[in-house]
């Protein structure tokens, strides 16, 4: 163990010295001896080319790029850390190496080394140099012990006890209290990871040594703090805005040098301009804990925002009628960069050419809020300062400012009629007096005449029909509104619709203003109208109904017939919607709200023409008819000759009773004697083969066949139908065929009235009678052959 003992000298700074870098080098170190030979030395090795200065700078951190990319380091950011240092050391050892063998050759000895000037700088140089070396010899050591494992516990403890004695030693040192000390290297050893102590061995209970605390890197919002220590121990930073009062901390790195350990904590989403307080802790191991000394850095202040007006683009050039109140003569949009949020506190606005004549009341709106003041009487040409409370323009950004004005009756507008020149603003995070890039120009304002509205029934409007309670989506009505004045977009945002019934209740629900297939408006529960003649439903349109200029829109009125349970319609009641005035609506303004979609003026002139829709039935049930004629031509005149059938049907709401159908006759075939013989036709039941019992009586080409009256005719199922034959005697009293001529004979239901019914549930409500859209229905339509 004689070759390994610790020999006290004064040779440290000797073994030292031969190290030419001993600490790490960084952007921004100005004035320090170590730059200067880093610069030196980048010069000697073709990789720097500037000045000698002893400047860390853009020069010297390319000339360490170089370096690094040349030596294989990655990444090569230009830190003049424990890795570079290496190689750089590496590259001079093996110049002083020569020098040496040199010197012997020529002297029998090696030159002695100098000695610099004491500076507080050297000095501590120094001293983390020799801490440096001890680190190395604790390590060796370290090793050594280990692998002497078969020695005495004797010669163990004495290991033991001079590996704390260099612990001691190394304290002392950093404390400045004891000289230096060298130690005596095995040489060729590599560099060693200590393993764990052996069992059996003291506690370690001597804690880090903590050095070169700094903070790097600092920007507005994050900082870099770094340290070393003398041994392999754990990271951690403590930060606060105030001295000894920490609010976070944050773990890092530790990176092993075979010269000594350097932790890396980060520090993000700080402040920026502020003074922050820290420490530094480091523990080994053994749970042995160093803090460091308090120290302080300080953010940056962050780079100050910008603020940019523009003609808002969302809208156009405005046109105006006289006498128009708080018109929107102007729009701009402001907006602020990234970097910051805006304060605004006050803006500029310059009135136009003729401003005295022209508008008056000038004020401007930040959304729904007055900014500023309101000036009425205006002069022409004249800058008007607008600051209240300050508004916020957030990062990224933008906010509209609207600029408003009353046009007087004189008013011959028709250009531009305001221009922002100016804004005061402040940076909400750097404080910094923010102007704008001013004058914008504002929208174009013209008089324009006063806006009018047609609006009328549409062609395709549903016609007159029969709606079963309890139906839903029934089409009631369709309206066409159109804009006539040709100058400028509508806007509708209310709108009333009419609902003429007298049965004493509404009969509807859920009535829906439809734009295509896209509902536009809904309306509650119908009021019912001061004379008690119908009711009206009001629709708001939040999303306005736009009709183009001198273009038109239809508007589908849809509604759910009330169901028979609800006790909400009157079986065989009917309704008419419209938008017209009545006695609660005495003009049409009162009905429609309108705008004009840029100007905002109210439509002045509505002009409703016939928009009126048609009767809608509500019934409990409804029987729908269809017809079907048989073959034509004929074989010939028949006593039984089936000319057509007519097919019932009930809707699933309910049973109906068919009281009456009226059979019309035409063609060449009847005689007034075949017309007048009410034995010629009836009304044949195929399932029974019997005919259907009722009266039938003939007048003028008409065959009546009553069944029976209310229910007492012939039910129908809910759901089902049911199919009559039309059976007549077209041999007999019937015209004599001619020669050459062929006879015809049709049958028709000629009117509403040629099928009458009731419900068949209870039998309430007046007759039933066909709607108009199905008559006249063809039954029947032959031919038979000539002379027959």
């Amino acid at each position: 163990m004689k070759k390994y003992l610790i020999v006290l000298a004064l040779l440290f700074p000797l073994i030292a010295s031969a190290q030419a870098f001993d600490h790490d080098l960084y952007f921004g170190v100005q004035g320090d001896v170590d730059v200067t030979k880093l610069q030196e030395f980048l010069t000697d090795q073709n990789f720097y080319s500037g000045p000698i200065t002893g400047n860390f700078f853009s020069l010297t951190l390319s000339g360490v790029k170089k370096f690094q990319t040349s030596a294989g380091i990655t990444p090569a950011a230009g830190y003049f850390g424990p890795l570079t240092r290496a190689k750089a050391n590496a590259v001079l050892g093996v110049q002083i190496n020569a020098s040496n063998q040199q010197a012997v050759a020529e002297t029998s000895s090696t030159p002695p080394t100098s000695v610099s000037a004491t500076t507080t700088s050297s000095t501590n140089k120094a001293l983390q140099a020799q801490l440096t070396l001890l680190l190395k010899q604790v390590m060796l050591l370290q090793q050594q012990l280990q692998a002497q494992s078969s020695t005495t516990q004797a010669a163990q403890t004495a290991q033991t006890q001079t590996l704390q004695q260099i612990q001691q030693n190394t304290q002392a040192i950093q404390q400045n209290t004891t000289p230096p000390i060298a130690v005596y290297v095995p040489p060729s050893l590599p560099p060693y990871i200590p393993p764990p102590p052996p069992a059996g061995s003291p506690a370690d209970t001597i804690p880090p040594v903590i050095s070169t605390v700094q903070a790097i890197s600092v920007a507005a919002n994050s900082a870099t703090i770094t340290w070393t220590t003398n041994e392999n121990s754990d990271s951690t930073a403590y930060l606060g805005t105030t001295p000894g009062s920490y609010y976070t901390s944050a773990n890092g790195s530790v990176s092993s040098a075979y010269s000594g350990y350097t932790h890396t904590v980060t520090f993000s989403s700080l402040s920026p301009n502020t003074t922050y307080f820290y420490k530094v802790t480091s523990a080994d191991g053994s749970g042995n804990k160093s803090t460091s000394n308090e120290y302080t850095f300080s953010t940056l202040p962050p780079p100050a925002g910008t603020l940019t007006v523009s003609l808002n683009s969302s809208v156009g050039n405005q046109g105006f009628t006289i006498n128009t109140s708080a018109a929107k003569i102007g729009s701009y949009a402001i907006t602020a960069s990234s970097a910051e949020g805006i304060s605004v506190s006050s803006i500029t606005i310059v009135s136009s050419a003729r401003a005295s004549t022209d508008y008056q009341n000038l004020m401007v709106k930040v959304g729904s809020a007055v900014f500023g003041s309101t000036y009425s009487a205006l002069t022409n040409n004249t800058s008007y300062v607008f600051s209240g409370n300050s508004f916020t323009v957030s990062a990224g950004q933008t906010v509209v400012v609207d600029v408003y004005a009353d046009i007087l009756p004189g008013a011959v507008l028709g250009q531009q009629a305001s221009t922002f020149t100016n804004c005061v603003a402040t940076g909400l995070l750097s404080g910094a007096s923010i102007g704008c890039n001013t004058p914008v120009n504002g929208q174009t304002v013209t008089i324009v005449l006063p806006l009018t509205l047609s609006i009328g029934l549409d062609g395709a409007s549903a016609s007159s029909g029969q709606l079963v309670m309890g139906s839903t989506g029934n089409s009631l009505a369709s309206f066409r509104f159109t804009e006539t004045s040709n100058n400028e977009d509508v806007r509708i945002t209310d709108l009333v619709v009419f609902q003429r019934n007298n049965s004493g209740k509404t009969g509807f629900g859920n009535l829906t203003l439809y734009d295509g297939g896209t509902p536009v408006g809904s309306a509650g529960s119908g009021a019912l109208s001061a004379n008690g003649n119908g009711y009206n439903y009001a629709f708001h349109f939040a999303s306005p109904v736009m009709v183009g200029k001198s273009g038109s829109k239809t508007l589908v009125l849809k509604g759910d017939a009330a169901s028979y349970a609800s006790g909400g319609a009157v079986d065989n009641s009917t309704s008419i919607f419209e938008i017209a005035p009545s006695t609660e609506y005495a003009t049409a303004s009162t009905l429609v709200t309108a705008f004009g979609a840029s100007s905002n003026t109210a439509v002045a002139n509505i002009f409703l023409s016939g928009p009126v829709g048609n009767k809608q039935t509500v019934l409990r049930s409804v029987l729908t008819v269809m017809a079907n004629s048989a073959a034509s031509p004929r074989p010939g005149k028949s006593t039984i000759d089936d000319v057509g059938t007519i097919t019932f049907a009930a809707s699933p709401a309910g049973s109906v009773s068919l009281n009456q159908v009226v059979l019309t006759f035409s063609g060449t075939m009847p005689s007034s004697t075949f017309i007048n013989n009410t034995a010629n036709m009836k009304l044949y039941d195929p399932s029974t083969g019997t005919p259907v019992p009722g009266s039938v009586s003939a007048s003028s080409y008409a065959f009546t066949y009553t069944i029976g009256s209310g229910i007492g005719g012939y039910v129908i199922s809910a759901g089902s139908s049911k199919t009559f034959t039309i059976r007549i005697d077209s041999n007999t009293n019937s015209n004599d065929g001619r020669p050459g001529v062929s006879q015809t004979f049709g049958v028709t239901l000629a009117n509403t009235t040629a099928v009458t019914y009731v419900d068949a549930l209870d039998g309430a409500g007046n007759s039933i009678n066909l709607p108009a859209t199905l008559v006249p229905m063809v039954a029947a339509n032959v031919s038979y052959p000539a002379g027959t």
